[in-house]
């Protein structure tokens, strides 16, 4: 063996000897470095890791609503599409419009447009005959979701949007879209629409849809509030367009969601936001859930609404000892907690290593 690989060989076994002699220290050092950040854990979240992440929408120079996720769960998103929010930009500028802003039409027909353009159509036959039914597809992965996916709450505010717009310009093309809408609610999910027939024979109209030839395996997930918001959608469009099929829908999702209420309640007095996996609302869409049993129950005067919204009104603590608030909630946290440890590992065994090497020159020196 060389004298210089020899020479290496025995100052990696002198570092390593050193590492291990130094090894408490270096334990004592982690231990304060990660009881440094846990203590001051949600002012370094909040002020150089959530603003990175924080989902944020702007208008481009053409009016058009861009998404732009950032990074979520340590991917990077990015601007998108989003056919929801685009729908309800649409309905916004329909409201300047209606409120004498001129300024706002241009904008208000470029989304139209977008819509129209953007629409993902499709010819099947559930039976009896070929139907069109149409989606807005998000073209990227988020979550767990795979590029290709498709909403009922999406194309329901489209349905919405599109009405609104009919009204208001009296131009079939939007009419039509209307109806190819309303037929994919009436077709199950599994054959191109956007119903899920339930168990025990309900209606349930998914937040999120993967199409079977993207994921023939793809859970049903069941959320809460994505259901009851594209119901909401529906029961407006049905009092703008008069169309008897769009309230058979809100119906049929109506009755479904009364019977199956109670499956999201969670047993320490708190809601569920979805069933597969039964995962907790955070605090946020847990008042969600609140304001939409009160809104469902202005709507329709169902008394189960309202003791639901009177019962979850009482659920104020959230189930902190939960699986969920331990791997999901803090899991960011204990992430970046980790990565910050290593860092600071890192630093302290590149400043040992540089006195280290300077002890030994002086040494030689003397």
């Amino acid at each position: 063996m060389a004298e210089s690989d020899t020479s290496l060989m025995t100052y990696i076994r002198r570092f390593f000897s050193h590492i291990r002699k130094r090894l408490p220290i270096y334990i004592v050092l982690m231990l304060m470095v990660f009881g440094v950040f846990f203590v001051f854990r949600d002012v370094i979240y909040d002020n150089f890791i959530r603003r990175h992440d924080e989902t944020v929408i702007y208008y481009d120079e053409n009016g058009m609503a861009v998404t732009d996720y950032g990074w979520v769960q340590g991917v990077y998103i990015g601007p998108q599409d989003n056919p929801l929010v685009i729908a309800q930009a649409a309905e916004l500028y329909l409201e300047e419009v209606l409120n004498g802003n001129a300024t706002a039409e241009p904008y208000l027909l470029n989304i139209l447009d977008w819509i129209i353009e953007n629409r993902n159509n499709k010819t099947i036959d559930p039976g009896g005959g070929p139907v069109d039914v149409v989606h807005w597809t998000y073209n990227f992965s988020i979550y767990d979701f795979p590029s290709g996916w498709y909403s009922a709450m999406g194309d329901a505010e489209m349905l919405h949007a599109l009405a609104l717009a009919y009204d208001y310009y009296n131009d079939s093309t939007y009419l039509d879209v209307c109806y190819e809408i309303i037929s994919s609610f009436e077709i199950d999910k599994d054959i191109g629409g956007t119903k899920l027939v339930l168990d025990g024979g309900g209606s349930w109209f998914p937040e999120v849809i993967v199409p079977p030839e993207i994921d023939p395996d793809y859970p049903e997930r069941r959320i809460l509030n994505g259901f009851l918001f594209a119901l909401e959608d529906l029961y407006d469009s049905y009092e703008i367009l008069n169309e008897s099929r769009v309230l058979t829908l809100f119906n049929e999702g109506l009755l479904s969601a009364v019977d199956n209420l109670h499956l999201y309640e969670h047993p320490e007095n708190w809601t569920y936001y979805r069933l597969n996996p039964l995962t907790p609302a955070s605090v946020s869409y847990h008042q969600i859930h609140i304001a939409l049993m009160q809104s469902f129950y202005e709507m329709t005067n169902i008394t189960e609404f309202k003791t639901y919204h009177d019962r979850w009104m009482t659920f104020t603590e959230y189930p902190a000892d939960s699986f969920w608030e331990l791997t999901e909630r803090r899991l960011k946290e204990i992430q970046y907690g980790i990565m910050f440890m290593l860092v600071a590992a890192g630093i302290v065994l590149l400043l040992d290593f540089a006195q280290m090497r300077l002890r030994s020159r002086v040494g030689r020196g003397t």
